[in-house]
Parts: C-alpha cells; structure tokens; sequence
C-alpha cells in the first residue's frame, strides 16, 4: 500500500475507524467487527488506534530472489572462452 492511501484512510478511519479498518484490506470483515467493538467499548480511541495499526502495518516487501546458476563442468567452459581485446564497443558473442 503506498503513503498517499495510507495517509487518506488514516483521515477516513479519524472520522470512522471501523470504515478505515475495512478498507485496509487485512482481516477483511472479521477485523471490521473488532474494530466496531473496539469503536463502542473503547470510546472511539480504541478503535482508532486499531484502525490506524491496521493501515500502518504493511507486509516487508519480499527479498529478490537470486538465481545461482553452477555450471557443470567449469573447466571446459573456461575453455571455451576465448580472451577478447576490450575495442570501447561491445562485440557480439561468440557462436561456437
């Protein structure tokens, strides 16, 4: 979820913290129904508080994924290899 949406619902969940707990999009309707008994049992700051922790606390963004690739027999492909003089200009690839 990005700052700016993060920012509006926090405004909307100020005036109406169950409606900001239900547009969070974590919990769905089970977290909806907490937050309207935190609203009426907690004098509106529970509810808020919780509202708020809802929007607030995102997912960490998953790690990129590094792909290793092992070659299976490293010497013969470093044989392969031919050395080329550096030109300024990259060269195609060889095609043995």
């Amino acid at each position: 979820m990005d700052n700016t949406k993060q920012i509006v619902l926090s405004i909307v969940s100020f005036f109406l913290p169950p409606a900001g707990a239900l547009l969070a999009d974590k919990g769905g309707v089970l977290q909806c129904l907490l937050n309207i008994l935190l609203t009426i049992f907690g004098v509106w700051v529970l509810g808020f508080v919780h509202a708020l922790y809802l929007i607030w606390s995102g997912e960490k963004p998953p790690a990129q994924t590094v792909v290793i690739q092992q070659f299976t027999q490293p010497q013969q492909w470093a044989a392969q290899q031919q050395p080329q003089q550096w030109t300024g200009q990259p060269q195609p690839p060889n095609k043995s």
